[in-house]
């Protein structure tokens, strides 16, 4: 049995270069892989040689955002809250909300699809303890089923990030996060800036 044999892998980024890549191995060890892509037609390129080598594939283009951002407490030149709204060419919605107003630091990542859902709470420290908590829908309704798994371990995801940030300088390897993923993101966060001007929905910028 493959390593990641009925795992699902989330991908953001996969639709070109390293990201491709990325999904490619998930994929090859057993993984349901979800690649999100900023653009169509590179997503179909990754999902195709997915599907081409008998994998599983679903792809999450991002091409609308509506976004508001508003200044509720502090008294600054920058907003305190913004709130997203995140749709991709064939339907799929994903919400965001960043607040410096919540008082007690929170960090919560949701996924709902057909058959349950997923959560992930927690960053550690002032956040709380990260757990994941994995919901199944019961085909005769009522309350879904879940399991919860806890990780009281210490977070060195940021230490391992400066890690391989570090080793990409020394060896001239590409990091795990490439530039071009980054700019990407910085379109996402500058249409959701547009939006909020306009204050009507727009196209991820270009």
């Amino acid at each position: 049995m493959k390593s990641l044999q009925n795992k699902v892998a989330i991908i953001t980024g996969g639709g070109r270069g390293i990201g491709r890549e990325i999904a490619l191995a998930f994929s090859r060890e057993g993984a349901h892989v979800v690649v999100g892509s900023r653009t169509s037609k590179e997503l179909d390129l990754t999902l195709s040689q997915i599907k081409s080598e008998g994998g599983v594939g679903i792809g999450i283009p991002t091409t609308e955002v509506m976004g508001l951002t508003s200044t509720f407490f502090w008294n600054l030149e920058v907003e305190d809250n913004a709130f997203a709204i995140l749709r991709t060419s064939s339907g799929q919605t994903a919400s965001l909300h960043s607040s410096w107003t919540q008082w007690k630091n929170s960090f919560l990542f949701e996924i709902f699809g057909r058959e349950g859902y997923l959560k992930i709470e927690g960053l550690g420290k002032s956040y709380g303890a990260e757990r994941l908590i994995l919901g199944k829908r019961r085909p005769e309704s009522g309350p879904p089923n879940e399991s919860v798994f806890n990780f009281p371990e210490v977070d060195i995801s940021w230490e391992e990030e400066w890690g391989d940030f570090r080793n990409s300088i020394q060896t001239g390897n590409m990091p795990l996060s490439s530039a071009e993923e980054s700019v990407k993101v910085m379109k996402i966060i500058d249409s959701i800036y547009r939006s909020a001007i306009l204050k009507k929905m727009v196209k991820v910028s270009e």
